[in-house]
């Protein structure tokens, strides 16, 4: 039972983290991306769409602190590999970014390292996870890494190209507060707790939404 419960609190935390993450990324993109949206559990964990389209899917992994750095056997990396390739055609040279959130850091060496911004690295993450995924011998991603060996190596090189990695985020405390400072003309005096209870509720279930520029969650 006690497992149950600790399940279900993470399930709902994770929830509530990609909530957080996607509206201070609306917040943060204002500038940057002035047409683009954010939508939750619709196309990806969080999505940027412009007119209804995704241009870049996130994946969002969040970690309570001292869980162990990213490596790329990890089920964290092909759970989202998995994800991108049941969702999108992983050739599509024309698809949307796919980038990997995550409040881990990634492990030197890795492919994970390779493809964090601002200098990413494909053709290194490339050959670093084709190498992960034929030694790896977890039964728990064999799937996951099968179908990713059995892609043409042309399409496996432009997937692996629209990839990135976004390690070290914030943990969901942080978040809040990050969040608070970027709304902070907005918030009333008094009753600031309320008001980003309201802002992301909706957040804390899995029906999908889109945040819009004016940051009012709509229904799709």
């Amino acid at each position: 039972m006690a497992s149950s419960a600790h399940e279900a609190s993470a399930s709902a935390l994770g929830y509530l983290f990609q909530a957080q993450f996607a509206l201070l990324e609306l917040l943060r993109g204002q500038e940057d991306r002035p047409d683009g949206a954010i939508s939750l559990e619709l196309h990806d964990d969080v999505a940027w769409e412009q007119d209804g389209r995704p241009f870049d899917l996130l994946q969002v992994k969040h970690h309570i602190r001292g869980v162990r750095t990213l490596g790329d056997k990890d089920d964290d990396v092909w759970r989202t590999i998995k994800s991108w390739m049941d969702t999108h055609a992983p050739g599509d040279e024309s698809g949307p970014a796919l980038t990997l959130v995550t409040t881990q850091q990634a492990r030197p060496g890795t492919a994970m390292a390779a493809l964090k911004a601002p200098t990413p690295a494909p053709a290194e993450a490339l050959k670093l996870l084709t190498t992960a995924a034929k030694e790896s011998t977890a039964t728990g991603t064999a799937a996951a890494r099968e179908a990713f060996l059995e892609l043409p190596p042309s399409q496996r090189a432009v997937f692996v190209r629209r990839m990135r990695v976004i390690d070290g985020t914030p943990s969901i405390d942080d978040l809040d507060a990050q969040v608070r400072v970027k709304l902070r003309a907005a918030l009333p005096d008094g009753q600031a707790d309320s008001f980003m209870k309201q802002l992301c509720g909706r957040g804390g279930t899995s029906r999908p939404w889109t945040c819009c520029r004016s940051g009012t969650p709509a229904s799709p």
